[in-house]
């Protein structure tokens, strides 16, 4: 819940810039959910450069859609030929099997528009102490029969690096 908070919030960084903008490079809109579009975020996130000019060598590894395109989604990522290319057999998919696609009931609740390229290492959670188990604790009742609970995580989440995400919009 707190990775889609700062995701589908377009959270503010420490530089005073939301998460997804412009001047990130990290943001495309009115763009369709299609091979060509993804292929563009996929370039975009491999265009990064360190301050040499090197390649970041920055690659996707997920495509976030929320249920209303995962399954074009799916059927774009893992078909063999492009869409319309049955009129020409020949026709391959570029773009299969590079990206996993992974459904979001929470963005089809916040956003049913927009899609996101995603590497893994773009957002770090954290645990106090390491301990990523709730702690529980128990109250035996003394005035009462009965036991109390208390159930909690310590977590945080952070983004470690903005051009790890990529959202794509369509208006």
């Amino acid at each position: 819940k707190l990775v889609f908070a700062l995701i589908t919030g377009n959270t503010k960084l420490a530089d005073g810039k939301p998460l997804f903008d412009a001047s990130r490079k990290n943001l495309t809109t009115n763009a369709a959910l299609d091979v060509a579009n993804i292929a563009k975020m996929i370039t975009a996130m491999n265009g990064f450069v360190d301050a040499n000019g090197e390649p970041l060598a920055i690659e996707p590894e997920f495509l976030l859609a929320p249920t209303s395109l995962y399954f074009s989604a799916k059927q774009i990522l893992e078909s063999e030929s492009v869409a319309g290319a049955d009129n020409n057999s020949g026709i391959t998919n570029p773009i299969r099997n590079l990206l996993t696609p992974i459904k979001s009931p929470r963005l089809q609740a916040s956003d049913a528009k927009s899609w996101y390229g995603i590497n893994k290492r773009a957002i770090e959670v954290n645990y106090l102490d390491g301990n990523d188990s709730p702690y529980l604790e128990t109250e035996h009742g003394f005035t009462v029969d009965g036991v109390q609970s208390k159930v909690r995580i310590d977590v945080g989440v952070n983004v470690i690096d903005p051009r790890g995400l990529h959202k794509v919009t369509n208006s």
